[in-house]
């Protein structure tokens, strides 16, 4: 039996013999894959590369070595691991059939949501169902509802969805349920059974205003069917309380942060009520939509650097395009450092334009925005914008005190390169209302500020 056992190991590709260690070592600490892809790596990753088909980088080798508690060169030895049995027991296999269907299932979500509803399709399809947990199945019967519908095959999305029904009324999964009549509705209405259609997106929506589903996007998703489905049955009434509702529910999608918050409480309440599965869901939903939330404030704040470094180069008419572009994401975004440093970035183009009234109107709004935020450097760059407005303005006294304000929050801010800035224009402020040696003594300031 050894010998054979030899043999075996022998015809094993290094990746495969490799692989074999790493879930042997795995096994032997009662890690799921998930719990060793952690922050780092991806489920299919760790699947992959346990199965043999990827050798992975000495790198990726060290954070598993370290995961799995083995050195790193007893991994890519021969020798048995430490405290391997070499067995493999019916639940660990188990545990390892779940998690390849969880991760193949997730691969052909991922491919939905690029629009390639066929390879979805056929990744479900190579899915066995009774691998996944019970959640999971009826998220497989929802998916492959969904993309017959975006192929508009109503037929077959009709079945699959009602299947899923089937499934999730066996095992008494509300929420399941309540996802499957929303694709059941559309299955309906791609068929032109619009009354039936409708009663099963009534169906979904009680489940909405019972709290059985309490995810936003589900919300907003069945109030848009129901709009649209007593649109098409002529009940027009009817058909805009929905859509108004629709658009009431859209501002909690579309606030990125705010969604992501709701997907984190629904993560713990499901964690509270035992439900592991959904609670993982919901925390990597609100993982990602924070993720979104934080790289569409980033992508504001990018517009405005863009626009300032736009106005620089004297392109002013594209310069206001970014700039607007920053504000009005910023708005959406409800983030108020953001509209501060767009709006500041405006008045400072509108100055440079001889537009005093407009600069006056963005610098103001710069100015109380940056005050709720209580960011001090945030509030000392718009007040240097208010000083430089208000010397355009011919008032010198208010723009000196402006200038000497914004230097001080500064000075006691700890921000040298702001504070750098702050001395040379206040320094040139000064040059040109015949205050030499005092704007000499402040360029010496930035330069040491900046060399230092």
């Amino acid at each position: 039996m050894k010998a054979d056992r030899a043999v075996e190991t022998q015809a094993q590709t290094p990746a495969q013999r490799l692989g074999a260690r790493l879930r042997q070592a795995r096994l032997r600490l009662n890690l799921t894959q998930s719990e060793v892809a952690s922050n780092h790596f991806s489920v299919s990753y760790i699947s992959a590369v346990e199965r043999g088909q990827i050798r992975p980088s000495l790198g990726a080798l060290e954070v598993l070595s370290d995961r799995l508690q083995v050195p790193l060169e007893d991994l890519l030895g021969t020798a048995p691991l430490p405290g391997a049995t070499g067995g493999v027991s019916r639940e660990q296999v188990a545990d390892r059939r779940q998690e390849e269907a969880e991760a193949r299932l997730n691969t052909a979500e991922a491919l939905s949501y690029q629009g390639k509803h066929q390879q979805s399709i056929d990744a479900v399809r190579q899915i066995s169902l009774s691998h996944l947990s019970p959640a999971s199945a009826h998220e497989a019967r929802r998916l492959l509802a969904f993309n017959y519908a975006e192929q508009g095959d109503g037929e077959s999305a009709r079945r699959e969805a009602q299947e899923g029904i089937t499934m999730a009324e066996r095992s008494g999964d509300e929420e399941a349920r309540a996802r499957l009549r929303n694709e059941l509705g559309i299955a309906y209405m791609l068929t032109h059974k619009n009354q039936l259609a409708l009663e099963q997106f009534q169906l979904a929506y009680d489940a909405v205003e019972q709290g059985i589903v309490r995810d936003p996007a589900f919300k907003l998703n069945v109030l848009y069917n129901l709009g649209s489905v007593n649109w098409l049955l002529g009940r027009n009434v009817d058909a805009v309380a929905f859509l108004r509702l629709a658009v009431e529910a859209s501002e909690d999608v579309n606030h990125s942060e705010r969604l992501g918050d709701t997907y984190f409480a629904l993560s713990a309440s499901y964690q509270g009520q035992g439900d592991s599965v959904r609670a993982r869901l919901y925390a990597l939903r609100s993982i990602a939509t924070y993720e979104r939330a934080a790289n569409e404030a980033l992508t504001a704040r990018a517009y405005t650097r863009l626009g300032r470094a736009t106005a620089q180069a004297n392109n002013i008419e594209d310069a206001l395009g970014y700039l607007h572009a920053a504000q009005a994401l910023s708005e959406r975004l409800g983030d108020p450092a953001g509209q501060a440093e767009a709006r500041r970035s405006l008045a400072a183009v509108y100055i440079s334009q001889g537009k005093l009234k407009d600069a006056a109107s963005a610098a103001n709004e710069a100015m109380e925005l940056a005050e709720g935020v209580g960011d001090p450097v945030l509030l000392a760059e718009a007040q240097l914008t208010m000083a430089s407005l208000q010397d355009a303005q011919g008032k010198t006294s208010q723009a000196k005190g402006s200038y000497e304000e914004a230097i001080k929050k500064l000075e006691g801010a700890d921000a040298s390169m702001h504070l750098a800035d702050a001395y040379a224009s206040y320094s040139s402020f000064l040059e040109n209302h015949g205050e030499s040696k005092t704007a000499l003594e402040l360029l010496r300031k930035a330069w040491a500020l900046t060399n230092g």
